[in-house]
């Protein structure tokens, strides 16, 4: 048994080794259009946005398991899209999005792009953990942070419709999920996300009235108040000041909880023990601060975007 065990330790930690090295030889992800922000951004802290701007490097590091993890997602979404390609012949992937047209300094790759009839469609791919993609299937409704990127670049596009689809990655019969199995949302960017059953079909309140989500909020309204929710934080990066501790439906986080290497901290936003800035965040004020006063790893690296943005050839 100690043999075994020895043996699959080291198995693990050389897969581990492999990613590691693997992911700092590629670097940090460019932006698809050198733009200073992502759409995978949305719903990201303020701060941890900003550090991303700035090139701040990260005090926190994935752990093997995150790493394999990632792997294994990046994998499936790829199944998806390959067998997108195979059935349906406009499916197009990685489409660039450029959201500059529309005053906000955004880019990003849509998971997919499709025609339904005279429609566009703009998909969103996510892969959940067992548990993730349980609690997504109970309430029947995606995280909003999806909802707001594939609005966003739907809004980039100019599409007429999101559809985002969760896929387990695991099985659990806790959480009521199998590996592989599918959730799929799909709404018009002039109407709100309402609540549909498996087979697609709009649920009603007691009232006899769509049941909707996110306080009845049209898809298009919840992209473009993200887009200018992301631009404010590079507002302030340009301004030299370090954003505030503020999570996305939360609010200010006055005490981080612990990394993910810690037990977690009950009544404190799941964000910050998944944040690779989280113990570099943590040594500074709740509230915003100019650069200038924050501490010396801050300063050191705080480098936010001069490139020439792409075909244009503009400074930002």
């Amino acid at each position: 048994m100690g043999d075994e065990s020895t043996t699959a330790g080291l198995l693990s930690s050389t897969v581990g080794t492999f990613l590691r090295l693997q992911r700092e030889a590629e670097g940090p992800k460019p932006t698809a259009c050198g733009t200073p922000l992502r759409g995978s951004q949305a719903g990201n802290c303020t701060r941890v946005t900003a550090f991303e701007i700035a090139r701040i490097p990260p005090s926190n590091l994935p752990d093997d398991a995150t790493l394999i993890a990632f792997r294994i997602g990046n994998a499936m979404h790829a199944l998806l899209q390959e067998a997108m390609h195979a059935m349906w012949p406009d499916f197009e992937s990685e489409v660039k999005v450029d959201c500059r047209s529309l005053g906000f300094d955004l880019s990003g790759h849509a998971d997919g792009v499709w025609m339904l009839g005279d429609d566009k469609v703009v998909d969103e791919y996510k892969t959940q953990s067992s548990f993730g993609f349980g609690l997504a299937k109970k309430a029947n409704a995606p995280k909003i942070e999806h909802v707001q990127q594939a609005a966003m670049y739907a809004l980039g596009l100019g599409a007429d419709q999101i559809r985002l689809v969760y896929l387990a990655k695991e099985g659990s019969y806790r959480d009521g999920a199998k590996p592989g199995q599918l959730l799929v949302w799909q709404w018009r960017m002039d109407g709100p996300a309402v609540e549909q059953d498996e087979h697609g079909n709009d649920l009603l309140d007691d009232k006899g009235n769509p049941s909707v989500l996110f306080d009845g909020q049209t898809i298009e309204q919840i992209g473009i108040a993200e887009l200018w929710r992301l631009q404010a934080v590079w507002d302030e990066v340009k301004e030299g000041v370090v954003p505030a501790r503020d999570v996305p439906g939360f609010g200010l986080v006055d005490v981080p909880p612990p990394y993910i290497t810690e037990k977690a901290t009950k009544g404190q936003p799941w964000n910050c023990r998944y944040c690779w800035h989280r113990d570099l965040c943590a040594v500074h004020p709740t509230e915003a601060m100019p650069v200038d006063l924050a501490s010396g790893t801050v300063r050191a690296n705080w480098k936010p975007p001069v490139d020439e943005v792409e075909e244009a050839g503009v400074t930002l």
